[in-house]
């Protein structure tokens, strides 16, 4: 029900933006959730999703490449700080950090779990500073989730367009929530299928983390942990 009355709200915003088209000549929309045209944005239906485009694959991280031409000084302090040469705390940076793509393809850095590191010169786990762990507790919970399948998802593209409230494709979700990226895409004559997994090392550590927290054994009673031990 909260859902719901959530999404009536934004229907009503996004009703205002389109009475106003003519006054605004650029907008970006981002968030965690898309939903069909046929819901939450029927009343702003002249969207163009660029969510997996080509075109814009690497928008809404750091490259490798931006990484090491714009952060050269702070990669070198932080190896210095931590006792590692610039090859190693490269190769750590990115096994923490890197590895979101949208079209499996183009990789990018967490830029806020850079700026991060970068800020503190401390390597840590700063994924859930930017979640809630209990968000995906109760999904994990509702959907059954088996943790260890998150390894390997395979999906189509018409599983990233089931985002209707009753009708929510769980994988598609965690895509979008940062949780899954796309590893690769397999195109064939017929349709594409996208290979999904954990995006690097620092989100893969945040499940494992959380299936042994307090709030875990709290919510659930079932034995994903155990099933991810065995992962």
């Amino acid at each position: 029900p909260l859902a719901k009355e959530m999404r009536d709200l934004l229907k009503n915003f996004y009703e205002t933006i389109k009475a106003n088209d003519e006054y605004i000549h650029f907008a970006l929309l981002t968030g965690v959730s898309k939903f069909s045209k046929t819901s939450i944005f029927s009343s702003l239906n002249n969207l163009t999703d660029i969510t997996m485009n080509k075109s814009y694959s690497k928008i809404v991280g750091i490259t490798e490449e931006e990484l090491y031409n714009n952060f050269e000084k702070h990669i070198e302090k932080l190896a210095e700080e931590n006792e590692f040469t610039i090859d190693e705390i490269k190769k750590v940076l990115k096994e923490l950090y890197n590895g979101y793509s949208w079209d499996g393809k183009n990789f990018v850095y967490n830029p806020y779990s850079l700026l991060s590191v970068f800020n503190s010169s401390s390597i840590n786990n700063y994924w859930f500073e930017t979640g809630t762990p209990t968000f995906l507790i109760k999904l994990i919970k509702d959907f059954n989730l088996n943790l260890k399948k998150l390894e390997k998802v395979i999906l189509n593209e018409e599983d990233f367009e089931s985002y209707e409230l009753e009708n929510m494709n769980i994988y598609a979700l965690l895509f979008q929530t940062g949780y899954l990226t796309i590893k690769e895409v397999l195109t064939s004559d017929i349709e594409s299928e996208y290979i999904l997994s954990y995006p690097n090392k620092e989100v893969r550590d945040s499940i494992e983390i959380l299936v042994k927290s307090k709030k875990w054994k709290e919510m659930n009673n079932h034995k994903d942990l155990e099933v991810w031990k065995k992962s």
